[in-house]
Protein backbone atom coordinates (compact mmCIF):
# COMPACT_ATOMS: atom_id res chain seq x y z
CA UNK A 1 0.00 0.00 0.00
CA UNK A 2 2.79 2.44 1.02
CA UNK A 3 1.12 5.26 2.53
CA UNK A 4 -2.00 5.31 0.39
CA UNK A 5 -4.98 7.21 1.89
CA UNK A 6 -8.04 5.36 2.86
CA UNK A 7 -11.11 6.73 4.67
CA UNK A 8 -12.49 5.00 7.56
CA UNK A 9 -15.30 5.74 9.70
CA UNK A 10 -17.34 3.89 12.85
CA UNK A 11 -17.10 0.10 12.66
CA UNK A 12 -15.26 0.67 9.86
CA UNK A 13 -12.55 1.26 11.85
CA UNK A 14 -12.84 -1.93 13.58
CA UNK A 15 -13.23 -3.89 10.54
CA UNK A 16 -10.11 -2.78 9.26
CA UNK A 17 -8.02 -2.82 11.99
CA UNK A 18 -8.94 -7.03 12.44
CA UNK A 19 -8.27 -7.50 8.91
CA UNK A 20 -4.56 -5.93 9.41
CA UNK A 21 -4.06 -8.50 12.46
CA UNK A 22 -5.75 -11.24 10.32
CA UNK A 23 -3.13 -10.58 6.84
CA UNK A 24 -0.33 -10.68 9.89
CA UNK A 25 -0.96 -14.04 11.50
CA UNK A 26 1.07 -16.70 10.10
CA UNK A 27 3.39 -19.24 10.56
CA UNK A 28 6.02 -20.59 8.16
CA UNK A 29 5.94 -24.26 8.78
CA UNK A 30 9.32 -24.47 7.15
CA UNK A 31 10.59 -22.11 9.62
CA UNK A 32 9.00 -24.22 12.41
CA UNK A 33 10.30 -27.62 11.16
CA UNK A 34 13.96 -25.46 11.88
CA UNK A 35 13.20 -24.23 15.19
CA UNK A 36 12.10 -28.55 16.06
CA UNK A 37 15.08 -29.30 14.36
CA UNK A 38 17.82 -27.06 16.07
CA UNK A 39 15.75 -27.79 19.72
CA UNK A 40 16.28 -31.24 19.20
CA UNK A 41 19.82 -31.17 18.71
CA UNK A 42 20.60 -28.63 21.13
CA UNK A 43 18.73 -30.79 23.96
CA UNK A 44 20.64 -33.71 22.45
CA UNK A 45 24.02 -33.23 21.84
CA UNK A 46 24.47 -29.31 24.18
CA UNK A 47 27.52 -27.63 23.33
CA UNK A 48 28.57 -29.68 20.14
CA UNK A 49 25.61 -28.85 18.71
CA UNK A 50 25.64 -25.06 19.33
CA UNK A 51 28.92 -24.86 18.07
CA UNK A 52 28.19 -26.39 15.14
CA UNK A 53 24.70 -24.20 14.34
CA UNK A 54 26.84 -21.31 15.15
CA UNK A 55 29.15 -21.46 12.63
CA UNK A 56 26.83 -23.21 10.26
CA UNK A 57 23.89 -20.45 10.28
CA UNK A 58 26.28 -17.56 11.98
CA UNK A 59 29.78 -18.22 9.98
CA UNK A 60 31.63 -18.11 13.56
CA UNK A 61 33.73 -20.66 15.22
CA UNK A 62 32.58 -20.38 19.33
CA UNK A 63 34.69 -23.69 19.63
CA UNK A 64 37.21 -22.06 21.64
CA UNK A 65 34.30 -20.42 24.52
CA UNK A 66 31.44 -18.63 24.13
CA UNK A 67 31.03 -17.70 27.85
CA UNK A 68 31.96 -14.13 28.69
CA UNK A 69 32.79 -13.22 32.05
CA UNK A 70 32.28 -10.29 34.65
CA UNK A 71 36.05 -9.33 33.69
CA UNK A 72 35.75 -9.51 29.96
CA UNK A 73 32.49 -7.45 30.09
CA UNK A 74 34.12 -4.87 32.32
CA UNK A 75 36.93 -4.12 29.44
CA UNK A 76 34.42 -3.99 26.99
CA UNK A 77 33.16 -0.85 29.40
CA UNK A 78 36.49 0.40 29.31
CA UNK A 79 37.32 0.17 25.72
CA UNK A 80 33.62 2.14 24.87
CA UNK A 81 33.85 6.10 24.21
CA UNK A 82 33.75 8.03 27.95
CA UNK A 83 30.30 9.56 26.35
CA UNK A 84 28.76 6.31 25.55
CA UNK A 85 29.70 5.56 29.27
CA UNK A 86 27.77 8.61 30.48
CA UNK A 87 24.71 8.08 28.55
CA UNK A 88 24.06 4.19 29.02
CA UNK A 89 24.42 4.45 32.86
CA UNK A 90 22.06 7.35 32.72
CA UNK A 91 19.67 5.25 30.73
CA UNK A 92 20.09 2.55 33.32
CA UNK A 93 19.61 5.03 36.41
CA UNK A 94 16.29 6.04 34.55
CA UNK A 95 14.93 2.72 33.70
CA UNK A 96 15.92 1.59 37.55
CA UNK A 97 13.76 4.71 38.94
CA UNK A 98 11.05 3.57 36.41
CA UNK A 99 10.83 -0.53 37.24
CA UNK A 100 11.88 0.16 41.46
CA UNK A 101 7.71 1.50 41.42
CA UNK A 102 7.48 -2.09 40.30
CA UNK A 103 8.40 -4.29 43.78
CA UNK A 104 6.01 -6.49 45.03
CA UNK A 105 6.07 -7.83 48.57
CA UNK A 106 4.23 -11.09 50.21
CA UNK A 107 1.53 -10.53 52.38
CA UNK A 108 -0.63 -11.68 54.62
CA UNK A 109 -3.86 -11.38 56.73
CA UNK A 110 -5.95 -13.50 59.21
CA UNK A 111 -9.57 -13.90 59.28
CA UNK A 112 -11.92 -15.72 61.00
CA UNK A 113 -9.46 -18.36 62.05
CA UNK A 114 -8.15 -18.29 58.74
CA UNK A 115 -4.70 -17.15 57.83
CA UNK A 116 -4.03 -16.91 54.58
CA UNK A 117 -1.70 -14.82 51.97
CA UNK A 118 0.91 -14.68 49.43
CA UNK A 119 4.73 -15.30 49.14
CA UNK A 120 6.09 -13.00 46.56
CA UNK A 121 9.51 -15.00 45.71
CA UNK A 122 12.44 -13.47 43.03
CA UNK A 123 13.04 -16.41 40.01
CA UNK A 124 16.42 -18.36 40.66
CA UNK A 125 17.59 -17.42 37.00
CA UNK A 126 16.89 -15.92 34.02
CA UNK A 127 18.41 -15.50 30.67
CA UNK A 128 17.55 -12.54 28.81
CA UNK A 129 18.23 -12.27 25.13
CA UNK A 130 19.00 -9.32 23.26
CA UNK A 131 19.57 -9.35 19.55
CA UNK A 132 21.91 -8.40 17.03
CA UNK A 133 21.13 -9.30 12.93
CA UNK A 134 20.80 -5.48 11.31
CA UNK A 135 21.39 -3.22 14.35
CA UNK A 136 22.77 -3.19 18.02
CA UNK A 137 21.02 -3.10 21.03
CA UNK A 138 22.50 -2.18 24.36
CA UNK A 139 19.21 -0.63 25.39
CA UNK A 140 17.17 -3.97 24.94
CA UNK A 141 20.38 -5.21 27.90
CA UNK A 142 19.43 -2.39 30.08
CA UNK A 143 15.33 -3.04 29.71
CA UNK A 144 15.58 -6.88 30.02
CA UNK A 145 18.40 -6.79 33.18
CA UNK A 146 17.78 -4.48 35.31
CA UNK A 147 13.87 -5.04 36.47
CA UNK A 148 14.92 -8.66 36.76
CA UNK A 149 17.67 -7.66 39.26
CA UNK A 150 15.19 -5.61 40.79
CA UNK A 151 13.14 -8.03 41.68
CA UNK A 152 15.87 -9.86 43.45
CA UNK A 153 16.91 -12.63 40.69
CA UNK A 154 19.79 -14.61 41.90
CA UNK A 155 21.31 -15.05 38.57
CA UNK A 156 20.96 -13.01 35.30
CA UNK A 157 22.28 -14.52 32.06
CA UNK A 158 22.77 -12.41 28.65
CA UNK A 159 22.53 -14.53 25.24
CA UNK A 160 23.29 -12.39 21.87
CA UNK A 161 24.22 -13.33 18.83
CA UNK A 162 28.33 -14.41 18.24
CA UNK A 163 31.07 -10.67 17.89
CA UNK A 164 28.74 -8.88 19.55
CA UNK A 165 29.42 -4.85 20.17
CA UNK A 166 31.77 -3.43 22.63
CA UNK A 167 28.45 -1.02 23.74
CA UNK A 168 26.34 -4.13 24.03
CA UNK A 169 28.51 -5.93 26.12
CA UNK A 170 29.39 -2.52 28.30
CA UNK A 171 25.42 -2.37 28.44
CA UNK A 172 25.33 -5.93 30.21
CA UNK A 173 28.25 -4.81 32.16
CA UNK A 174 26.64 -1.99 33.76
CA UNK A 175 22.92 -3.90 33.92
CA UNK A 176 24.83 -5.97 36.45
CA UNK A 177 24.58 -9.55 34.54
CA UNK A 178 26.54 -12.33 36.40
CA UNK A 179 28.06 -13.33 32.29
CA UNK A 180 27.15 -13.42 28.69
CA UNK A 181 26.70 -16.74 26.01
CA UNK A 182 27.65 -15.35 22.78
CA UNK A 183 25.02 -17.57 20.89
CA UNK A 184 22.29 -16.57 19.67
CA UNK A 185 18.91 -17.44 17.82
CA UNK A 186 16.72 -21.08 18.02
CA UNK A 187 19.56 -22.64 19.56
CA UNK A 188 19.83 -19.61 22.38
CA UNK A 189 16.72 -20.59 24.03
CA UNK A 190 16.95 -24.03 23.52
CA UNK A 191 20.18 -24.23 25.25
CA UNK A 192 19.23 -21.68 28.20
CA UNK A 193 15.82 -24.12 28.17
CA UNK A 194 17.64 -27.47 28.58
CA UNK A 195 21.43 -26.25 29.84
CA UNK A 196 24.47 -27.90 28.14
CA UNK A 197 28.07 -28.18 29.11
CA UNK A 198 28.44 -24.20 29.35
CA UNK A 199 25.38 -22.86 29.54
CA UNK A 200 23.45 -22.68 32.79
CA UNK A 201 19.60 -24.03 32.43
CA UNK A 202 17.21 -20.83 33.11
CA UNK A 203 13.77 -20.55 34.63
CA UNK A 204 12.65 -17.88 32.24
CA UNK A 205 13.88 -16.42 29.04
CA UNK A 206 13.15 -12.71 28.19
CA UNK A 207 13.60 -10.50 25.18
CA UNK A 208 12.40 -10.07 21.76
CA UNK A 209 14.08 -11.57 18.52
CA UNK A 210 13.60 -12.79 14.93
CA UNK A 211 10.76 -15.60 13.64
CA UNK A 212 13.25 -18.87 14.98
CA UNK A 213 13.77 -16.79 18.22
CA UNK A 214 10.02 -16.60 18.66
CA UNK A 215 9.44 -19.93 17.62
CA UNK A 216 11.60 -21.56 19.85
CA UNK A 217 10.44 -19.87 22.47
CA UNK A 218 6.28 -20.93 21.73
CA UNK A 219 7.82 -24.66 21.28
CA UNK A 220 9.76 -24.33 24.52
CA UNK A 221 7.17 -22.81 26.85
CA UNK A 222 6.00 -24.92 29.29
CA UNK A 223 9.48 -26.08 30.08
CA UNK A 224 10.86 -22.40 30.69
CA UNK A 225 9.19 -19.40 31.42
CA UNK A 226 8.70 -16.90 28.63
CA UNK A 227 7.34 -13.27 28.28
CA UNK A 228 5.76 -12.71 25.38
CA UNK A 229 6.16 -13.81 21.20
CA UNK A 230 7.46 -10.85 19.89
CA UNK A 231 6.53 -9.89 16.40
CA UNK A 232 7.11 -7.70 14.26
CA UNK A 233 7.75 -3.55 15.30
CA UNK A 234 4.87 -1.35 15.00
CA UNK A 235 3.71 1.97 15.79
CA UNK A 236 0.16 3.64 15.52
CA UNK A 237 -0.35 7.60 15.81
CA UNK A 238 -3.76 9.26 16.26
CA UNK A 239 -3.58 12.48 15.05
CA UNK A 240 -6.11 15.86 14.80
CA UNK A 241 -4.20 17.79 12.46
CA UNK A 242 -2.20 20.54 15.19
CA UNK A 243 1.35 18.71 14.62
CA UNK A 244 3.87 19.70 12.05
CA UNK A 245 3.27 16.81 9.62
CA UNK A 246 7.23 16.81 9.24
CA UNK A 247 7.48 15.14 12.71
CA UNK A 248 5.04 12.66 12.05
CA UNK A 249 6.57 11.52 9.41
CA UNK A 250 9.86 11.02 11.25
CA UNK A 251 8.01 9.27 13.55
CA UNK A 252 6.47 6.42 10.69
CA UNK A 253 10.38 6.46 9.66
CA UNK A 254 11.48 6.15 12.97
CA UNK A 255 9.50 3.08 13.22
CA UNK A 256 9.77 1.57 9.44
CA UNK A 257 13.79 1.65 9.93
CA UNK A 258 13.91 -1.60 12.27
CA UNK A 259 13.47 -3.81 9.31
CA UNK A 260 11.77 -4.74 6.65
CA UNK A 261 8.52 -6.40 8.48
CA UNK A 262 8.07 -2.81 10.59
CA UNK A 263 4.67 -1.39 10.69
CA UNK A 264 3.13 2.16 10.88
CA UNK A 265 -0.10 3.53 10.83
CA UNK A 266 -1.22 6.89 11.11
CA UNK A 267 -4.91 8.08 12.02
CA UNK A 268 -5.81 11.37 10.78
CA UNK A 269 -8.61 13.63 10.76
CA UNK A 270 -6.82 16.12 8.62
CA UNK A 271 -7.28 16.12 4.86
CA UNK A 272 -3.93 17.82 4.43
CA UNK A 273 -2.20 16.16 6.90
CA UNK A 274 -3.39 12.57 5.12
CA UNK A 275 -1.41 13.74 1.84
CA UNK A 276 1.03 15.43 2.78
CA UNK A 277 2.75 12.88 5.24
CA UNK A 278 3.27 9.98 3.13
CA UNK A 279 4.71 12.22 0.12
CA UNK A 280 7.26 13.12 3.32
CA UNK A 281 7.72 9.87 4.27
CA UNK A 282 8.39 8.69 0.36
CA UNK A 283 11.09 11.07 -0.38
CA UNK A 284 12.84 10.71 2.92
CA UNK A 285 13.49 6.81 2.04
CA UNK A 286 15.00 7.93 -0.85
CA UNK A 287 17.25 10.14 0.98
CA UNK A 288 17.97 7.96 4.57
CA UNK A 289 21.22 5.99 4.83
CA UNK A 290 18.99 2.92 6.12
CA UNK A 291 17.20 3.10 2.39
CA UNK A 292 17.32 -0.60 2.17
CA UNK A 293 15.26 -1.11 4.75
CA UNK A 294 12.97 1.37 4.73
CA UNK A 295 12.37 1.09 0.87
CA UNK A 296 10.78 -2.88 1.75
CA UNK A 297 8.73 -1.78 5.20
CA UNK A 298 7.37 1.28 3.41
CA UNK A 299 4.91 -0.76 1.59
CA UNK A 300 3.74 -1.41 5.75
CA UNK A 301 2.78 1.82 5.88
CA UNK A 302 -1.03 2.84 6.30
CA UNK A 303 -2.45 6.21 6.29
CA UNK A 304 -6.16 6.44 7.25
CA UNK A 305 -8.37 9.50 6.90
CA UNK A 306 -10.98 9.49 10.17
CA UNK A 307 -13.90 11.78 10.38
CA UNK A 308 -13.52 11.71 14.46
CA UNK A 309 -10.44 11.13 17.03
CA UNK A 310 -13.20 8.67 18.35
CA UNK A 311 -12.90 6.70 15.26
CA UNK A 312 -9.22 6.86 15.31
CA UNK A 313 -9.37 5.46 18.93
CA UNK A 314 -12.12 2.36 18.39
CA UNK A 315 -9.15 1.42 15.51
CA UNK A 316 -6.23 1.67 17.96
CA UNK A 317 -8.36 -0.31 20.40
CA UNK A 318 -9.56 -2.69 18.07
CA UNK A 319 -5.54 -3.10 16.59
CA UNK A 320 -3.87 -2.70 20.13
CA UNK A 321 -0.76 -1.51 18.94
CA UNK A 322 2.76 -1.69 20.33
CA UNK A 323 3.33 2.12 20.19
CA UNK A 324 0.76 4.19 20.46
CA UNK A 325 1.37 7.69 19.45
CA UNK A 326 -1.38 10.73 20.27
CA UNK A 327 -1.21 13.97 18.62
CA UNK A 328 -3.88 16.21 20.07
CA UNK A 329 -4.53 18.93 21.36
CA UNK A 330 -5.75 17.38 24.97
CA UNK A 331 -3.58 14.30 24.61
CA UNK A 332 -4.73 13.34 28.36
CA UNK A 333 -8.48 13.54 27.16
CA UNK A 334 -7.66 10.50 24.82
CA UNK A 335 -5.95 8.56 26.74
CA UNK A 336 -8.28 8.26 29.42
CA UNK A 337 -10.36 6.15 26.31
CA UNK A 338 -7.50 3.60 25.14
CA UNK A 339 -7.82 0.70 26.61
CA UNK A 340 -5.31 -1.41 24.33
CA UNK A 341 -1.44 -0.33 23.71
CA UNK A 342 1.67 -1.54 24.39
CA UNK A 343 3.14 2.16 25.43
CA UNK A 344 1.52 5.16 24.65
CA UNK A 345 3.47 8.56 23.93
CA UNK A 346 1.84 11.91 24.81
CA UNK A 347 1.91 14.96 22.83
CA UNK A 348 4.28 16.20 20.23
CA UNK A 349 7.24 16.02 21.77
CA UNK A 350 7.09 12.61 22.66
CA UNK A 351 8.83 10.44 20.19
CA UNK A 352 9.01 6.56 20.51
CA UNK A 353 13.12 7.10 20.87
CA UNK A 354 12.56 8.62 24.07
CA UNK A 355 10.52 5.41 25.07
CA UNK A 356 13.37 3.57 23.92
CA UNK A 357 16.22 5.34 25.06
CA UNK A 358 15.52 7.86 27.45
CA UNK A 359 12.55 8.09 29.97
CA UNK A 360 12.80 4.26 31.82
CA UNK A 361 9.15 2.25 30.92
CA UNK A 362 10.29 -0.74 29.61
CA UNK A 363 10.45 -0.96 25.66
CA UNK A 364 10.05 -4.45 25.53
CA UNK A 365 6.28 -4.47 24.78
CA UNK A 366 3.63 -6.90 23.61
CA UNK A 367 2.75 -6.71 19.92
CA UNK A 368 0.64 -8.17 17.32
CA UNK A 369 -2.06 -7.49 18.90
CA UNK A 370 -1.14 -9.11 22.36
CA UNK A 371 -1.67 -6.10 23.97
CA UNK A 372 -4.96 -7.08 24.54
CA UNK A 373 -3.30 -9.64 26.92
CA UNK A 374 0.13 -8.84 28.01
CA UNK A 375 2.07 -6.25 29.35
CA UNK A 376 5.52 -4.49 28.83
CA UNK A 377 8.44 -6.59 30.39
CA UNK A 378 8.53 -5.48 34.40
CA UNK A 379 9.60 -6.42 37.27
CA UNK A 380 6.41 -8.35 38.18
CA UNK A 381 7.55 -11.06 35.20
CA UNK A 382 10.40 -12.31 37.85
CA UNK A 383 8.67 -13.16 40.87
CA UNK A 384 7.14 -16.52 41.68
CA UNK A 385 3.80 -16.10 43.70
CA UNK A 386 3.10 -19.03 45.94
CA UNK A 387 0.19 -18.32 47.81
CA UNK A 388 -0.36 -20.19 51.13
CA UNK A 389 -3.55 -20.72 54.01
CA UNK A 390 -4.16 -22.01 57.43
CA UNK A 391 -7.57 -23.48 58.72
CA UNK A 392 -7.50 -22.65 62.36
CA UNK A 393 -10.70 -25.33 64.29
CA UNK A 394 -12.95 -22.86 64.44
CA UNK A 395 -13.06 -22.03 60.48
CA UNK A 396 -12.81 -25.95 59.74
CA UNK A 397 -16.33 -26.29 61.70
CA UNK A 398 -17.51 -22.92 59.84
CA UNK A 399 -16.59 -23.88 56.10
CA UNK A 400 -16.56 -27.93 56.41
CA UNK A 401 -20.48 -28.55 54.94
CA UNK A 402 -19.63 -25.86 52.01
CA UNK A 403 -16.87 -27.89 51.26
CA UNK A 404 -18.20 -31.30 51.16
CA UNK A 405 -21.44 -29.97 49.21
CA UNK A 406 -19.33 -28.72 46.64
CA UNK A 407 -16.80 -31.75 46.29
CA UNK A 408 -19.83 -33.90 45.85
CA UNK A 409 -21.05 -31.48 43.31
CA UNK A 410 -18.20 -32.37 41.16
CA UNK A 411 -17.77 -35.81 41.86
CA UNK A 412 -14.35 -35.50 43.91
CA UNK A 413 -16.11 -38.06 46.76
CA UNK A 414 -12.20 -38.40 48.00
CA UNK A 415 -12.37 -34.34 48.35
CA UNK A 416 -15.05 -34.67 50.43
CA UNK A 417 -14.05 -37.97 52.63
CA UNK A 418 -10.55 -35.83 53.13
CA UNK A 419 -12.67 -33.51 54.94
CA UNK A 420 -14.97 -36.08 56.90
CA UNK A 421 -11.86 -37.88 58.19
CA UNK A 422 -11.04 -34.53 59.99
CA UNK A 423 -14.43 -34.08 61.76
Amino acid sequence: MGGEERRLKGEECVEEARKLREEEFSLEERARGVVLGIISRVRKEGDRALIELTKALDGVDISRGFFLDRDYLEKAFNRVSNRFREAIVNFRDRVYRFHKKQVERSWFDTVDDVIYGMMVLPMDRVGVYVPGGKASYPSTAIMAAVPARIAGVKEVYGFTPPIPTDEVLAAFYVADVDGVYTIGGAQAIAAACFGTETVKRVDKIVGPGNIYVNLAKKELFGLVGIDTLAGPSEVLIISDGSTDPQIIARDLLAQLEHDEMAKAILLTTSQEEAELVPQIVGKAVDLSERKGILSRSYGNLRIYLVETVKDAVLFSNTYGPEHLEIFVEDPFLVMSSIRCAGAVFLGSLTTTAFGDYGIGPNHILPTGGAARFSSPLGVYDFYRRISFVRIGEDAFMRIKEDVKLLAEEEGLLEHKRSVEERE
